[in-house]
């Protein structure tokens, strides 16, 4: 394959999340429409936040080798392992973007009142929430390049610097879980014809 400089893509990528199991309708091009980049996700899913750095997708493999006398090289290589997590840093400080970074709990929300503020109350919990993440960007046609991972939680450490010359970073990492089978990569190449 030659190489082309029109493949070199840089840009933003947007990212949601959404509970496990929400529709992907529209998003991976199955059948019907399709959610054009920026556009409107469907129902339950939230998102297209700031971050400071963007989104990391990182992928780990632990492979085993096969090694015989006769030869100087491996004769085969075999997956044993594979780790995959996202990683951003979310510019919005928010306490659900807080809920995310921490790995779950609860938030519920008390409206104001007679003698009560209105306040959102986050209690932590000792599991790890499951949720979904997608990721979008362009790719080098122009058209959706699209992954929507189906069961990740938030494992990173987590960590806010409250100062004056600095606004508030929400750190979150991702690890996705379950078979890779289920993670879902589309790259548009055309529009669908009428």
């Amino acid at each position: 394959m030659p190489r082309s400089t029109t493949e070199v893509v840089g840009g933003v990528a947007n990212w949601y999340y959404a509970p496990t199991a929400t529709p992907t309708t529209g998003l991976t091009g199955a059948s019907g429409t399709f959610v054009a980049y920026n556009g409107v996700w469907p129902t339950g899913w939230i998102g297209n936040f700031y971050t400071q750095d963007g989104v990391t997708l990182e992928e780990n493999k632990n492979v085993e080798t096969w090694r015989v006398e006769e030869e100087s090289n491996d004769i085969n290589t075999f997956l044993d392992s594979r780790t995959m997590q996202l990683t951003m840093n979310v510019a919005q400080d928010t306490i659900d973007m807080r809920k995310l970074g921490l790995g779950g709990g609860t938030i519920t929300t008390t409206a104001a009142g007679a003698s009560q503020i209105g306040k959102k109350t986050l209690l932590l919990s000792d599991s790890l929430d499951a949720v979904m993440v997608g990721v979008e960007a362009l790719n080098s046609a122009g058209f959706v390049d699209r992954w929507i991972f189906p069961n990740v939680k938030s494992v990173g450490n987590f960590g806010h610097s409250y100062r004056r010359s600095q606004y508030r970073i929400t750190p979150v990492t991702f690890k996705i879980i379950g078979s890779v089978a289920d993670i879902i990569h589309v790259s548009q190449t055309a529009i669908a014809s009428a």
